[in-house]
């Protein structure tokens, strides 16, 4: 990307080992943790409304959010939530290990999660921390975070097939397959649906669809003569 433009854009290998088909500038990829960058841009923008102020105590907007120490959970901020100092470490087994469970009901498993450092004291990544700075968003707007996701980022930005699900990506004709390298066997398998957790990483992608959103941040979220968020939001 240069300036307003995307001059190079290509796919690489086989999106369909099978089938014999190659990847293009087209097809859908998990974007996997990059997806944490439009959750905070979701905030961002929440923040650009005063709806919320990034130093908010995250209780504020989501009353329920708990942790196995009162006083940390009662002084965590929405900036806490996404910068990975919270003093908790991934525990990321609790939504890995329960495909099948909410994000309400791994919100209160982690009122037994340990902490290994203080609050603001440490860098230690959380991948459940965003699914509460998801939830934070769900709740100060009254919708899902992949509603908002769709209404606020991929619409203005024109990314018209990005979705946030495991359903949507198969149902897409051009999407990555996936693959697990078993000691030199290369088997297809299926996908994880890490819905719960999906702020933190469930976003599927084109590679000229990302060409799209990093227009946006290299011009200070602005895309096609539209803002979506502040420049100075950006920065932040």
């Amino acid at each position: 990307v240069r300036g307003d433009e995307i001059v190079f854009s290509r796919g690489f290998g086989v999106r369909d080992r099978e089938g014999g088909l190659e990847a293009d500038e087209e097809t859908l990829f998990g974007i996997g943790s990059c997806t944490k960058a439009f959750t905070t841009m979701l905030l961002a923008q929440l923040v650009d409304e005063g709806a919320i102020d990034w130093d908010d105590r995250v209780q504020a907007h989501l009353p329920e959010f708990d942790l196995k120490e009162r006083d940390r959970a009662a002084g965590m901020t929405v900036r806490d939530l996404v910068t990975h100092r919270s003093g908790l470490p991934r525990h990321d087994l609790a939504w890995y290990g329960n495909p099948g469970a909410s994000r309400d009901e791994l919100l209160a498993m982690m009122r037994r999660h340990e902490a290994t450092a203080p609050i603001r004291s440490a860098w230690q990544y959380n991948n459940l921390m965003y699914m509460a700075a998801g939830m934070v968003v769900e709740r100060v707007t009254g919708k899902s975070w992949e509603a908002n996701a769709r209404e606020r980022i991929f619409a203005p930005l024109g990314m018209e097939r990005a979705n946030t699900s495991i359903e949507e990506l198969v149902a897409d004709a051009n999407h990555a397959k996936a693959y697990v390298d078993f000691d030199g066997d290369l088997r297809l398998v299926e996908y994880r649906r890490i819905t719960a957790v999906g702020p933190a990483g469930s976003i599927n992608a084109s590679v000229n669809e990302m060409g799209a959103w990093m227009i946006a941040q290299l011009n200070g979220g602005e895309f096609a003569g539209s803002r979506l968020v502040d420049a100075g939001q950006v920065v932040e």
